[in-house]
Order: C-alpha cells, then structure tokens, then sequence
C-alpha cells in the first residue's frame, strides 16, 4: 500500500547518475563553479518561496477560521519542485560540468562509488529541501512559535529514511564493486561475480539496510498474534511483524525483504490506531496478497528486457556520439512506462485477491467479510480512511492507481467473483 519511492526521487538517481556515463560535450572547455551553484541555490529559493507561500495562507484561513487546503496545495507545490530539481540538477552536472569535474578528480576517478556520491549529492540536497519545507509547513503552518525550528527535529527520521533507501544503498553497492575491480581476476569471472553481488545485495542486504533506517518497535500481545496469524493463514509463513513509527502522521503498511525467514511486514502507528480490525485485516491482506501473486520479483523482471537489449546493442553503437544521451534517455523513459503498467494491474491484482483470501478465510477470522462484495467495501473505506488526510494521495500517482478507479476496479470484479463462486 505504500509508496517507498517516488517519480521524482528515481527520476533525480536515474539521470544523476546518467549524467555521469554520457561522453562530455567537447564545446564545454571549463567547469563553471559559480554556475552550478547559482542553479542549484536558485531551485532551492523557489523551494524556500513556496514553502513560505502555504505557510503564510494556511495561517490566515486558521485566522479566518477557513478550512484551508494549503496542505494539499503544498503537496502539490513540492511535486512539481522536485521535477523542476531534476532540470536544475542536470543542469549543474552536465551544462555546468560537474559531472566532467567528478570524474577528472584523481583520488574519485577510480572508483564508482566515490563518482556517484559527486553525482548524486546535488539532487539529494534538493530533495531533503524539499522534505524539510513540508516539515516546517506542518510545523508554522497553525502559528507554531518559528524560532524554536521543530521542523528540523522533526525532519530528522525522513531525512534518516531517505538516505537509507536510496543514497545509502546505491553507495554500499558500488562499493562492493569497486572492491571486485580491485581484485586481480578475469574480466569474465569479476563480472559473473558482480551479478551475483548485486543479486545477493537486492535480495538480502538492501530489506534489511532499509529496515535500519526505519524507526520502527515490535508489535507485542493480543496484536501481534493475531496478525501473524492472518499472515500464516494466508500462506506467508513466519513473517516478523513490527510498528512502523511515524509520530502518527502517516497511514501505510509494507512488506520489506524477499526471502521469507528474512521479511518483515510493518504497519504504521496511525494505522493500527485508526483502522477498525476489519479494515486493517483487508489491508495486511492486501499486502499478502502482493507476495503470494510475486508482484515485486514481477515488476523487477519487467524491465530487464529494456536494458538488456540495450546492453546487447550498445557494442554496435558504441562510437555513435548520440547514441549514449538518446540510449540512456530511451531506456530511462521505457522504464518509466513499464513499471508504471504493470505496477497499476499488480495494485489492481491484489485488490481482488485480498478479497478472495477474505472470503475464504473467514470462517476462521470474524473480522474478515464472509463475501467478496462485502470485503470490496471494506477495502475501499479502508483506502479512502487512510488517504483522507491527503486527498491529493487519492489520485494516481507512478506507482498506484487512484483511489476511485481501484474501488471501480473491485466492483467490475463482483460479477467474475460470482461466476467463480466466491459470493
């Protein structure tokens, strides 16, 4: 149900560290220092500027005793400034050439990892502006005294979660492979070990590094037993099962790792106090829904025929001066698409899957509806409470379809539920 990454936090690491595999132009003879920071300083203004904008609006419909959709505005706002960062960020990298100056530098040019922390610092900066301006929205927005900065307190365990699910592991990863360049081995042995690397390190690694970064405490008593039975009699098995917290500000549920002794399903602490046990049943349903269906491995698989060809390809084109810029933004785009399909019919698939396990689970669980109707309506009430906070969240987003036309999805599907005889 959650939503780890964003468009524009995977757009900002896909072409961030593309600006640093396409070839220079050769008309850029110096690096303008002076040019990528006024940039990247003037991007952060705009931040910065609308940021201040809702705050000052959100105050005076608090005056005026108008409920304000500030909030939503900002939301929106900050949206479309992270895209706009994406701009800014190529800009400084590739215009300005800081790109060219990462790779030139003597003691970074031999090393990946070194390269990418250059490459992706600039985005990441406006990305945790961007953070901290919604944190110092929620923070002033209803005359907050401003001299005392909780947003940054506050702003700290996103931070944490941002750079543990993104940068953190994108670093430890090149890491891995600068040291298998080091090694005196055969080109064709270091690469077959590379794939496993990277293998090991998506499967094993990466849940749990990002587990780390999350603040999170185990569910104990009558709860946890009774959601790790859910999750065992819907076929997960042992599953560790934990509270997700986020100073009940956020309504989401997600399971994090692949291999089963190792996952680990977290539900956030606005969730767990706010659902009604029916509602919160649909959802963890939901999510073991994805893992019986392997929509995760699904959606990875989806887009290595992409890259793939275009691996097999490049040799041939390889001298072609444009083929490196339009390759990269071809695959880039294709990706984009891809995941896109198939994470929406994946959304819609375990839709309709959590309210089969529903029916046919309910005989041992009171809390589950006895009939694929009924557990549709609880699922939609569950996904219109948790975006209610947020109606903006409601619409479709890279990842999720909307709201409305996953709850139209699960009605078009009562009368194949009756066919089937699940009714």
């Amino acid at each position: 149900m959650v939503q780890v990454m964003q468009l524009s936090l995977f757009l900002m690491i896909l072409l961030s560290l593309s600006c640093g595999t396409i070839p220079q132009d050769s008309q850029i003879h110096s690096i303008s220092w002076a040019g990528s920071i006024l940039t990247l300083f003037g991007m952060a203004t705009v931040i910065q500027f609308v940021g201040n904008r809702e705050i000052k609006a959100a105050r005076r419909d608090h005056t005026n005793g108008i409920k304000s959709d500030a909030a939503s505005r900002l939301d929106r706002n900050l949206e479309r400034c992270r895209l706009a960062s994406i701009a800014a960020v190529v800009i400084s990298l590739r215009y300005w050439g800081l790109a060219e100056a990462a790779a030139d530098l003597p003691w970074v040019s031999q090393s990946l990892a070194l390269q990418s922390l250059l490459l992706l610092t600039p985005g990441t900066l406006l990305m945790i502006f961007c953070l901290m301006t919604a944190e110092r929205f929620s923070a002033h927005a209803l005359n907050t005294p401003t001299n005392t900065f909780p947003f940054l307190i506050r702003s700290a365990p996103k931070i944490r979660f941002l750079l543990g699910t993104s940068l953190f592991p994108i670093l430890m990863l090149l890491g891995f492979v600068d040291l298998i360049r080091n090694l005196p081995l055969h080109d064709s042995y270091a690469a077959i070990l590379n794939i496993g690397l990277v293998v090991i390190f998506l499967i094993l690694v990466l849940p749990r590094t990002a587990v780390r970064f999350m603040d999170t405490t185990p569910i104990d008593g009558v709860d946890k037993k009774w959601i790790k039975g859910l999750t065992q009699a819907a076929g997960l098995g042992q599953i560790d099962v934990a509270i997700w917290n986020t100073n009940k500000r956020n309504m989401n549920a997600v399971v994090v790792g692949f291999v089963p002794q190792f996952r680990k399903l977290l539900l956030s602490d606005q969730l767990i106090e706010r659902l009604p046990r029916t509602q919160l049943a649909m959802v963890i349903l939901h999510e073991a829904a994805h893992l019986k269906r392997r929509h995760l491995p699904l959606r990875m698989l989806s887009i290595i025929p992409i890259w793939g060809t275009a691996a097999a390809i490049s040799p041939w084109f390889e001298t072609t001066q444009w083929f490196a810029p339009t390759g990269s933004i071809s695959c880039i785009l294709l990706t984009l698409l891809t995941l896109r399909w198939v994470a929406h019919r994946t959304e819609h698939d375990a839709d309709i899957e959590a309210c089969r396990l529903a029916t046919s689970l309910s005989d041992q669980f009171n809390e589950l509806p006895d009939s694929f109707e009924q557990a549709g309506r609880e699922l939609s009430r569950a996904l219109l409470e948790v975006t209610s906070e947020r109606t903006s969240s409601r619409k479709s987003s890279w990842m999720h379809p909307g709201v409305l036309a996953r709850i139209s999805t699960m009605r078009a599907n009562r009368e194949k539920a009756a066919l089937l005889g699940i009714s």
